[in-house]
């Protein structure tokens, strides 16, 4: 049979993956709803970026994550980028295919230049903001593109045809729009599409698109029924939330926490007091104890002496 050390041991055992087992099915059901959220998000944006055309969005969409499984670069971070980007070229001179040709040379980039997903959005983020001024402004160029781009000042001086002083004079007098987008995208693709092909076949590539696989399964998953069901939970716990009886629950529960800290902090402020206390009653509880072991101690005495 199993000592009792190795029954304790499998009990924590059991207790560690039953543990494992519950945390790891609420991280996925998260994921879920990250997925999920994520895209839901994108394709809203995408939505106003085309007029609110749903058929129109959806191709949106489908290039996105083509594009994404083509360089392996995450989903979720393309989809967020792509329609952000979209919704800042709306109305204006690259709406439409110099969107999809500027965000589709930086993602290349990016992918050449094994960008961390921080790094890439980051570009898109100053890209957005360009866009959103109208005008490229040195802060954007050579501080957030070009921490996060290297080169950047450059390769946009390059695709103008200018030197990069002279570009620096003609962002300084605000004669560089968002338009010039273009031209940068074009030299992106001129300096780093050589290496694309290889960059492809790498192991960075071949995970990304692993990650974006999993990101899909998750967003499947949730449509098959679980979002709904979670949307009406998250619908009934709110109505309860608000309701009246909980809210007198809730008073109720807190005057009771109220008085448990009261008391707590009454028992602090006498801390001495109490402790006195206690050793007082401790004595109290060992005194017959220890007069017994006395008294046993002096009855062994005597009889080892008449002994003697």
């Amino acid at each position: 049979s199993l000592s009792y050390t190795q029954r304790l041991r499998g009990e924590v055992l059991s207790l560690i993956a039953a543990y494992g087992g519950f945390y790891g099915v609420i991280e996925l059901l998260r994921g879920v709803v990250d997925a999920y959220q994520t895209l839901e998000g994108a394709q809203a944006r995408l939505n106003v970026a085309v007029g609110n055309d749903f058929e129109k969005s959806a191709k949106e969409m489908d290039f996105v994550r083509r594009t994404a499984d083509r360089l392996g670069i995450e989903l979720g971070v393309l989809a967020t980028e792509y329609s952000k980007f979209a919704i800042a070229t709306k109305d204006t001179n690259l709406e439409g295919a110099a969107t999809r040709k500027i965000f589709v040379s930086v993602a290349e980039a990016a992918r050449v230049n094994r960008s961390s997903v921080t790094e890439m959005s980051g570009v898109f983020t100053a890209l957005t903001q360009i866009v959103s001024k109208g005008a490229v402004q040195m802060e954007e160029l050579r501080q957030q593109l070009g921490d996060r781009l290297p080169g950047a000042l450059k390769i946009m001086a390059d695709g103008l045809g200018v030197t990069t002083g002279e570009l620096v004079k003609l962002m300084e007098n605000g004669q560089i729009g968002a338009e010039a987008l273009i031209p940068f995208a074009e030299e992106l693709e001129r300096r780093f599409g050589p290496g694309l092909a290889e960059s492809l076949q790498g192991v960075t590539t071949a995970l990304g698109r692993l990650k974006n696989a999993a990101f899909q399964a998750l967003v499947t998953f949730g449509r098959g029924g679980f979002i709904d069901s979670f949307g009406d939970l998250a619908n009934t716990l709110t109505d309860v939330l608000q309701s009246a009886k909980f809210e007198e629950f809730a008073e109720r529960a807190s005057a009771a926490m109220g008085k448990l800290l009261d008391v707590i902090g009454f028992v602090a402020e006498n801390f001495e007091l109490f402790t006195a206390a206690a050793a007082g009653f401790l004595g109290l509880k060992l005194t017959p104890l220890i007069i017994a072991i006395a008294t046993k101690m002096g009855t062994l005495a005597s009889a080892a002496a008449g002994a003697a």
